[in-house]
Formats: structure tokens, sequence, C-alpha cells
């Protein structure tokens, strides 16, 4: 969705999703908690979003929905419900700490950023997504910095974000933006697929002794040994803050190539 700046002012209640019915349009009671509204608005977007539903009525189906979650949404914050900051939004940040802080460490420390609205279809859809990339990533020591397309406009404008939700991984002072569908394989790969290809290099019976030798270029030498052939971002993100003192080699132990290495290593 285009980004556009909702001024929701009190008069956006008496709407045609007005307070009193827009619990029906969204398929749930007046005592339904918060989690169970924002559950009903995302299964009935999707099934009236007007690109997967053939059916005449959907576009304006479509509009009434997101209308009466726009107006509860409102209504809710208004009121002081809001029950905490979300995964999402622990990490917020502003263009302040992006230009002091987050972009000056990215040629040792990749970053991950994510841009969001309020009442957007595609945001609530990936949501639990985006929120299981950023636990992961966290927890390998990767950053992480989220913001508020309207809220945070100057960031917006700096990154020249155009759409949301737009995911972005910020490394050596370069920005990737994710293209494609958005699903934990995608992610994942996306946010490994940044790291550079030649940060770890595969060693074998053949060429051991010569990375082993290259002590002097003043790097300390490091082997990993795994049992696949794609390294980690428990490994990746470690490797890349290091990079300009070790020299990272990684061993295959499933692989006939590294007989004699393993032997005389175990």
């Amino acid at each position: 969705m285009k980004i556009a700046y909702l001024f929701l002012i009190a008069c956006l209640c008496a709407g045609s999703a007005s307070t009193e019915n827009l619990y029906k349009v969204l398929g749930v009671s007046k005592t339904a908690t918060q989690k169970e509204i924002k559950k009903a608005y995302k299964e009935m977007a999707r099934e009236w979003h007007p690109d997967k539903n053939s059916d005449e009525n959907a576009a304006d189906r479509f509009t009434k929905i997101n209308e009466a979650y726009e107006v509860w949404g409102f209504n809710f914050n208004f009121n002081g419900n809001q029950q905490g900051e979300s995964v999402i939004e622990k990490f917020n940040i502003n263009l302040r700490a992006y230009e002091t802080k987050i972009l000056p460490e990215s040629d040792r420390k990749p970053c991950f950023l994510y841009t969001y609205t309020d009442f957007c279809f595609d945001c609530a859809r990936i949501e639990h997504l985006v929120e299981k990339l950023i636990r992961d990533l966290e927890d390998v020591g990767i950053c992480v910095g989220t913001f508020h397309a309207g809220r945070a406009r100057s960031l917006t404008g700096a990154l020249r974000i155009e759409r949301v939700p737009t995911l972005i991984m910020l490394i050596n002072g370069q920005l990737t933006t994710f293209r494609g569908s958005v699903n934990t394989a995608g992610l994942n790969n996306f946010a490994r697929g940044v790291f550079p290809k030649n940060l770890f290099t595969k060693i074998n019976d053949g060429n051991f002794q010569d990375f082993l030798d290259g002590w002097n270029d003043n790097h300390v030498r490091a082997l990993l040994f795994i049992r696949r052939e794609e390294i980690s971002m428990r490994f990746l993100a470690p490797a890349f803050y290091h990079k300009e003192f070790i020299k990272f080699g990684y061993v295959n132990l499933w692989t006939n190539e590294n007989s004699n290495l393993t032997r005389n290593t175990t």
C-alpha cells in the first residue's frame, strides 16, 4: 500500500462504520478482546481483499472492514487501552539513532530495518513473521530497528520509503530491500544473503595447510566444524563483526573431502 498519513478526528466515528456497528462488520461481539479483534480483522481482510476475491462486492466489503478496524483502533488508543509495546515497537528508532549509531556501525554489525503504519493490512498479515525474524536476529546479535512511517517521517524520507511494509537489511552502509513473497524461508534467506560470500573459506584436505600458513596477513585463523554446507547466522554475525582481525574457515563433516583433516583433528 502507498504510504498515507491518516489524521483521525472525532468525526471519523460518525462514518458508515459507526462505533455501534463496527463489531458487526468485523464479525465479533462487543466483548471481544484486542487479540480477537485483530485476528478477525486479518482473516476478513484476507478473505475480502479485491486481489484475492472475485466477488463484485469484494472491494466495498474490504473498504468497510478496514474502516471499521480504523475506527475501533482510534477509539481503543484514544481511551488509553494500550497493553504495552509489541515486539516490533520495542525496537523503534528515529533518524538520529539511525545516523549516529546504526549506520556507522553497519560495517561491523548489519541491521534489519522494518517500516510499518497503523491500519495496514499487509503489515498485519506479516506481523507474526516479522516478529519471529526479529527475535531470531536479536538472538544472534544482529541489530534491529523499526519505525512507524507516519511518526518517523524524517527517517522515512531519508531512506526514501515509498511503500509499507518495507523490510530492509543494512550492511556496510548499503541498503538492500526485500522483494518477493514474505515467508519464513524467504526472510531467513534475505537476512543471510547480505553477508559477504567470502566471509568463510571452505576448508578441505587440499587447502587446510595453506589456510593455516596464511598467518603473515596478521589475521588469527578460526575453523568451524559443521555438519552442513550452509552456515548459520549464529556464526555469520560474529564472523562479520571480527572480520578485520580473524580469517574464518569452515569444514563440512559430511563430505569425503575432509577425511584426513577430520581424522587429525579428532
